[in-house]
This record gives C-alpha cells, structure tokens and sequence, in this order.
C-alpha cells in the first residue's frame, strides 16, 4: 500500500501520521499472521533501530482505541492483532500457536440466542486445535 494511503488512513482515523506509526501500519497492512505488540517490534526493529519498544506498543494501543486494529483475545496473556476487521472467526493451533483467519456464516450473529433483555457490542469466535502442518510432523514422528 502507498504511503499516501496509509497516511490517509491515519488521518481519517483522526491519528496524526508520524513516520513511526505509519511503518507500523504499513506492516499491519503486509502481514496478516496476527502479530503481537513484541513480534510488531521485533520485526521493525531491525529494519529501524531507533524506533523504541514503547514506541511499538502505544502505537498498536491507539490504532486499537481508533478502531483501525482487533485485538484478539486467545486466553493467553498476549493480545495478537488483526487489521482485518470484517467479520471472521479464528483458528489458534495448539501446538505452534500460530492464528488463521476462518470465514464465518454471513448469519452468524443473528443465529446467536442471548438472554432476554442482553445486547451484543462484539463476537470473537476462536477455534483452537492442531494445524495440519503440526498434525503431519506428529504422525510422521508416531512409530
């Protein structure tokens, strides 16, 4: 993506567009692999060295409090985040804690029975299980 639309972005999401948060948007935007906070700014890192770890994390936190971002909430104590915000559920292995994008049906929600007088505000759905990559190494080790 251009940096003009990224810095479009930003703006229209009423961030001011620094050059920190626009790399960190733009690699959001490349990698789709729902990345923590600390993967965000492993990665960067080497490409930028002056770009600080606080940097990284209250970046990701205003593009979560903007709306820009997800934050996916996987039972463990790290948020991984997703840019994608269209509605898609998640599959989390449990053996290389790597997270896919799943589709979900375009009823999901309406087929959801809440309690009466209960009002959703978000539907995260979370799939955990073993990859097929996992699944294949493990039978490949089974006697």
């Amino acid at each position: 993506m251009a940096q003009t639309q990224l810095v479009g972005m930003l703006k229209d999401a009423g961030i001011k567009p620094t050059s920190q948060r626009v790399l960190i948007l733009d690699y959001l935007m490349n990698h789709h692999n729902h990345p923590s906070s600390e993967e965000i700014y492993q990665s960067l890192h080497d490409e930028v060295s002056v770009l600080s770890r606080a940097t990284v994390y209250n970046t990701v936190n205003i593009f979560k409090q903007k709306g820009l971002i997800r934050a996916l909430d996987t039972g463990d104590e790290v948020s991984h985040y997703d840019i994608d915000l269209s509605d898609h559920g998640h599959f989390q292995c449990t053996q290389c804690l790597k997270i896919w994008n799943i589709p979900l049906p375009d009823d999901a929600a309406d087929q959801m029975v809440l309690p009466e007088g209960f009002v959703s505000e978000d539907m995260q759905v979370l799939i955990k299980g073993v990859c097929r990559d996992c699944r294949e190494k493990a039978e490949e080790k089974a006697p």
